[in-house]
């Protein structure tokens, strides 16, 4: 009999070690009400894998996956779904701090609701800022826009405004176009559907991407705000057009938009969250 959930913990670097290791002891202590198993993915960093692996070997429910190299956030994590075989599975990076009862909230909304094929939690940095998990699907010019200086220019910084959904009260739960990939409850049979992650992005643009193919087979993506959770979260892409030849991480963001625009060149949003008026 299969699993209900698979929580799927990808990392990279030596200082997520820590932080994986914590998630595993705290997910020991505090096992969620249903059936589960955690699967540990390592982007070719075989030194922190084996340690992991030699801490944990007693623990059945817990496998060790080894990729020969970093494959990157879309190709890493889908190594991971491959190898579960659950209703559902969790995608989370490992500075997330998890709680129980929310994680199961998360599970039981997703059963209630058989049209939701995503559905992301509120995040909420160390100092209680809620983060901004959420978007509308990005034009070339939303993408220019937040890295140029025309987001300090009165009309653009408006349309900026919208495409980050700051219309939005985030504290209601609805409908939105994508959500940061950051922490998300994904259906498996609707994964199946489209096709996984794309595998033409390395590292962002693959969770926006991953979205808009829900949305084109009208699978819902859900921000669910009942579902809290810590991120000790560090922006790896931020910057302007200075930066493009100074960070790494931003020139892979680049480069990915530019696939990502290049793929959906002429095709219609499938799905455009409606604006709301500020409530609070």
């Amino acid at each position: 009999m299969k699993n209900k959930l698979s929580i799927i913990i990808l990392f990279t670097f030596d200082h997520e070690y820590l932080y994986v290791k914590n998630i595993l002891k705290w997910i020991l202590n505090n096992k969620p009400a249903l059936s589960f198993d955690v699967i540990v993915v390592s982007n070719g960093n075989k030194l922190k894998f084996d340690k992991l692996k030699e801490e944990f070997a007693k623990e059945s429910f817990i496998k060790f996956i080894l990729n020969d190299k970093n494959l990157g956030y879309g190709k890493g994590n889908h190594v991971g779904v491959s190898h579960s075989e659950s209703e559902y599975f969790l995608i989370m990076h490992p500075d997330i701090e998890l709680f129980k009862e929310n994680l199961e909230a998360m599970v039981s909304h997703m059963d209630r609701h058989k049209d939701i094929g995503i559905l992301a939690p509120q995040l909420i940095y160390e100092d209680g800022e809620v983060q901004d998990v959420y978007r509308r699907f990005p034009s070339i010019l939303d993408f220019l826009i937040k890295r140029t200086f025309l987001k300090k220019v009165p009309f653009f910084s408006k349309r900026l405004f919208k495409y980050l959904m700051h219309d939005k009260n985030p504290e209601l739960i609805s409908e939105v176009d994508w959500v940061v990939g950051a922490l998300i409850l994904v259906r498996r049979s609707m994964y199946d559907m489209v096709g996984g992650f794309d595998k033409r992005y390395f590292l962002f643009m693959s969770d926006t991407d991953l979205c808009r193919e829900f949305w084109l087979r009208k699978f819902k993506v859900v921000y669910y705000t009942s579902a809290k959770f810590t991120h000790y979260h560090k922006r790896l892409s931020s910057g302007g057009i200075i930066s493009l030849f100074t960070k790494k991480a931003l020139r892979i963001h680049v480069i990915s938009a530019i696939k990502y625009f290049w793929k959906y060149k002429f095709k219609k949003v499938p799905h455009i969250t409606p604006e709301e008026k500020l409530k609070f």
